[in-house]
C-alpha cells in the first residue's frame, strides 16, 4: 500500500486515530464478512458495485466513494489518518479495509493484497480461528503461554486470549503491518493478554509454549508476498520448516495446531509423508484432518499449480508425549 510520496502507509499511522476509528465503527453496529479474493473481485465488477454506497462498501468492499457516503466525523478522522487515497478528483478509497469476526473488528490490507506487507484476512482466517476455538472446547487443556506464528491481522492470538484471558499470548510475524495492525485489533478487543513480537519464525522467542497455533504461508507465490509464499515444494516448504522448530518450543503435553494449504499431485500428498517423517517416534502424538478438499481452484490454471490435482486446506495436531 504505497502512498503517493512513495512511503509506505504504516509509516504515516496514528494507532491512536485507528482505534478510535474502529470504535466508531462498533458503535454503527458495523459487520463484514470477507470473501476469498476471487470472489471479492467478481462482485466488484458488477455494474452496481463501481461505487460505495454504504459504510460496508467502503470499510469491506474497498469500494471507490465520494465523501458524502460517509457520516462527516469518520471521513475527517480518515483525512487526518492519513487513510485516504485520492483515485478521481472528489472519489476516494480506503488504504485499509475493516473485516469481524463476532463482535471483534480487524483491521487489514486493501483489495488486492498484492504488496509485499500485505496484511492478509480471509476465508483462511475464519477457518483457523473456528477450528482453534473447537480445539479449546478440551476442559483438559488449559494453556498459559500460546504463540500464534506468522500473525497476520492477529486474529488468532485475539481470538484465544480471549477465550484465555488468563494466558500470556504472543502474536508473533516478520512483518512489521501485520504487527501494527495486530496491535490496533487487540486493542479494539480489549485482549490486554496479546503482546506483538517481530521474529523469523522461533528465532526472536525464548522459551516452551503450550500452545503454538499458526496458518502460515502455503502456497508458490511468485510475488514473494510475505504472507502468501510457502518456498519449494508447490508451497509446503515453510509450513515443514515452522513445524520443525515448533517441535523444539513445545512444552511436554503442549500442543501445535496448524491450519495449511496442502496441494495434491496425481493423488499423492507428499506433505503428509515428509511430516511422518519428521514425527516419527514415541515422542510426538499427531493427526491430520482434511477440512476442505479445494480450495484455490484458480491457481490450478497456471504453473506450478497446473500439474496438481487439486489444493486442499489440512488442519494438523500435534502434541507432545514426553
Amino acid at each position: 500500500m504505497a502512498r503517493d510520496d512513495g512511503t509506505t502507509w504504516r509509516q504515516g499511522l496514528d494507532k491512536g486515530k485507528l482505534i478510535d476509528l474502529g470504535r466508531i465503527l462498533a458503535s454503527h453496529g458495523y459487520r463484514f464478512t470477507t470473501i476469498s479474493p476471487l470472489s471479492h473481485e467478481r462482485v466488484n465488477a458488477r455494474c452496481s458495485s463501481d461505487r460505495a454506497h454504504s459504510i460496508e462498501d467502503v470499510f469491506g468492499w474497498n469500494r471507490p466513494f465520494e465523501a458524502s457516503v460517509l457520516p462527516h466525523e469518520i471521513f475527517k478522522l480518515l483525512e487526518s489518518a492519513t487513510l485516504l487515497e485520492e483515485v478521481e478528483p472528489d472519489i476516494f478509497r480506503m488504504r485499509l479495509r475493516v473485516s469481524t469476526i463476532g463482535a471483534h473488528l480487524y483491521f487489514h490490507s486493501a483489495f488486492p493484497t498484492t504488496d509485499v506487507d500485505a496484511v492478509f484476512f480471509g476465508p483462511d482466517t475464519y477457518r483457523l480461528v473456528r477450528e482453534a476455538r473447537l480445539q479449546m472446547n478440551d476442559r483438559n487443556f488449559r494453556p498459559k503461554r500460546i504463540a500464534d506464528m506468522g500473525c497476520g491481522s492477529g486474529a488468532a492470538a485475539i481470538e484465544l486470549a480471549g477465550l484465555r484471558p488468563d494466558a500470556e499470548v504472543l502474536a508473533v510475524d516478520i512483518n512489521q503491518s501485520a504487527l501494527l495492525l495486530t496491535e490496533v485489533n487487540a486493542s479494539l478487543a480489549n485482549t490486554l493478554n496479546v503482546e506483538s513480537r517481530e521474529s523469523n519464525l522461533f528465532h526472536g522467542l525464548d522459551g516452551e509454549f503450550d500452545l503454538i497455533v499458526s496458518n502460515p504461508p502455503f502456497m508458490a507465490d511468485l510475488g514473494e508476498r510475505l504472507y502468501r509464499n510457502g518456498g519449494a515444494d508447490l508451497g509446503i516448504e515453510f509450513p515443514l520448516l515452522l513445524i520443525e522448530q515448533a517441535l523444539e518450543r513445545i512444552a511436554v503435553r503442549g500442543r501445535l495446531w496448524m491450519y495449511s494449504g496442502v496441494p495434491i499431485v496425481r493423488g499423492e500428498n507428499v506433505f503428509i509423508k515428509r511430516l511422518s517423517n519428521v514425527l516419527n517416534g514415541p515422542r510426538w502424538r499427531w493427526d491430520y484432518e482434511e477440512i476442505d478438499a479445494d480450495i484455490f481452484g484458480e491457481e490450478l490454471e497456471k504453473p506450478p499449480y497446473d500439474q496438481a490435482d487439486r489444493i486442499s486446506a489440512a488442519w494438523i495436531r500435534i502434541e507432545r508425549l514426553v
